[in-house]
């Protein structure tokens, strides 16, 4: 036992996710599952040797499954960033703000910790372009906030007729 040392959390945790990998990788193969690209440069890397290129493939699509991973991870990060920033764009009338953030599908329905909508907030806050652009882009004029009030009432609560006027 002299060679093994004690591990921490994270180097455990980290261990066993490889090893969740590299199961993942042989179930794949076992299924006849390959990645072309993969499976192609595991071969020239390996001089067409099946055994050597059979071993480097594992190698490589467990490296592009912690890449995907990575990846999914960063983008639900940005996402959720992405819905803060939309927000306060459409609490603050920053139209160019949200035509860019709805232009990286930004979830026109997401919501702020109160149930409402970037919808809602600008209908409340009198903003009619940027209303006008949300509808457009496919925000659901029915969703309520948690207080049950939707974005027609907000726009008639602050006396935006107008506003109100493009909502049912």
């Amino acid at each position: 036992m002299a060679d093994f040392k004690f591990p921490n959390l994270e180097e455990i945790s980290s261990r066993k996710f490889e090893e969740e990998i590299y199961e993942s990788v042989l179930q794949e193969m076992a299924s006849g599952v390959r990645r072309p690209g993969l499976w192609a440069k595991a071969l020239a890397e390996s001089e067409g040797d099946d055994l050597k290129a059979r071993s480097l493939y594992l190698k490589l699509r467990g490296q592009s499954m912690l890449d995907e991973t990575w990846l999914a991870a960063e983008e639900e990060r940005t996402r959720g960033e992405r819905e803060h920033k939309l927000l306060d764009a459409a609490l603050y009338g920053r139209l160019s703000e949200v035509q860019d953030l709805l232009a990286f599908n930004t979830d026109p329905n997401t919501r702020n910790s109160n149930g409402a909508t970037p919808l809602y907030v600008a209908a409340f806050n009198g903003h009619i372009e940027i209303v006008r652009l949300l509808l457009a882009r496919g925000a659901d004029p029915s969703i309520p906030n948690f207080a049950g009030r939707t974005p027609r009432q907000a726009a008639q609560a602050a006396s935006r007729a107008e506003i109100a006027a493009l909502l049912p």
